[in-house]
């Protein structure tokens, strides 16, 4: 156990984004309920965990018998080692081999595809008297990153010729699982017949993985037993698509203000850039003190509303880069807590609304949340820690070590 002193609020803002650390167990054991018997977990921690921190939800999950993660970066990687996060992590986006001797130090493993990273990684772990962890990413049909099936007898050569790797895993990524089941199938059959090849050559890695969320919720998966899992959206409540209902998920992130003003505007009176909204009568507003450097997107101005009160308020005029104007009662009280996302009194405003208003997707509304605002971490209804930008401070007198 590592000590940590008492510490007040570090929070400078006065928005702030709350995470529930029981809905993302709550989430997780769902998805832990529909897997294999013999499946595992890859947590998907890219883009600091869909916005919700990174460190945190990596330390929470790890807590609870989650021991391998997913980012997109080395930095991303290097992060979660840094914050003590010492389980298997996968650097699943592109990597450079300029960074070999940083992956293989840290313990990080790669997904790879290229010739050029294979004999990297062989090169430098041999002058370090050491194997590199590796998974084979392989394209079988999301026309993204890996190798097309055709090209990987010879990519096998090649590989056995490397005395300094370690074939962990072999990866390929669903492109439409929760729309398209005939080209899902198709995915499947294509890495299934793989796994024969993998095995002609005398190849058996520990892992093979090709089911995101959608994957995980939407197939069979008596047809192909994967052993590893890669969850990302529904760990944060969300399913991976707006027109797949999965009974039970709880959203993890809220995002709540105070008003930074309140007052009464005269008629005629425009209100924010452009004059875009010009009240017809006396109008009691009140700015929020979060804009669209925060994550709170431009193109809901004069679109969305919040909640105050358990009642909807609506945004009024353009979005400015650090404030949101709203309108409200006169009756309201000003020093009341505003939800631009959450649940308030009873109702309730989430992300995927707030993606219906902004013609996008769920994911792009959680990831853009900017780190200024100050996130507050949950735990059995209690603030345990709050992250500042980069730094975490934990509210208890001590941090359990992963």
């Amino acid at each position: 156990m590592e000590s940590v002193p008492e510490i007040k609020d570090p929070r400078t803002r006065s928005c702030w984004i709350e995470i529930d650390l029981d809905n993302l167990l709550h989430n997780n054991q769902l998805i832990q309920d529909r897997l294999p018997e013999k499946g595992s977990v890859l947590a998907v921690v890219k883009a600091d965990a869909y916005g919700h921190g990174a460190s945190m939800i990596a330390h929470t999950l790890n807590q609870n018998g989650v021991d391998f993660f997913g980012v997109a970066t080395l930095e991303e990687a290097l992060k979660l080692r840094k914050f003590g996060i010492d389980s298997n992590i996968l650097i699943m986006g592109h990597t450079t081999t300029f960074t070999v001797n940083q992956m293989i130090t840290a313990k990080l493993t790669p997904v790879i595809f290229s010739y050029r990273m294979l004999k990297a990684l062989d090169k430098e772990a041999a002058r370090l008297g050491t194997k590199a962890t590796i998974h084979l990413k392989i394209d079988t049909g999301m026309g993204r990153l890996g190798l097309l099936p055709e090209a990987v007898p010879a990519y096998l050569k090649e590989l056995k010729r490397c005395n300094n790797i370690k074939l962990q895993g072999v990866a390929t990524h669903f492109a439409c699982a929760s729309e398209d089941p005939k080209y899902t199938t198709s995915q499947l059959q294509r890495f299934k017949r793989l796994q024969k090849l993998f095995e002609q050559h005398g190849l058996k890695p520990d892992y093979w993985h090709i089911d995101n969320s959608a994957g995980i919720f939407c197939r069979d998966h008596q047809t192909f037993q994967s052993n590893l899992f890669r969850p990302g959206i529904t760990l944060y409540g969300y399913p991976p698509d707006e027109n797949l209902d999965i009974p039970g998920l709880k959203p993890v992130m809220s995002l709540r203000s105070k008003l930074a003003d309140y007052k009464q505007l005269p008629a005629g009176m425009g209100i924010s850039y452009g004059r875009t909204f010009i009240p017809e009568k006396p109008t009691q507003v009140g700015v929020i003190p979060l804009g669209y450097a925060d994550g709170y997107p431009r193109s809901l101005s004069n679109r969305s509303y919040v909640l105050k009160g358990g009642q909807e308020k609506p945004v009024r005029g353009s979005v400015c880069m650090d404030m949101t104007v709203i309108e409200l009662n006169p009756q309201d009280d000003p020093e009341e807590t505003v939800t631009l996302m959450g649940e308030d009194n009873g109702a309730e405003l989430w992300a995927d609304q707030l993606a219906d208003w902004d013609n996008t997707i769920t994911y792009e509304v959680l990831c853009r949340f900017s780190s200024r605002i100050p996130r507050v971490y949950f735990k059995n209804r209690q603030a345990v820690a709050i992250k500042t930008d980069q730094t975490i401070h934990f509210l208890t007198a001590t941090k359990e070590k992963n």
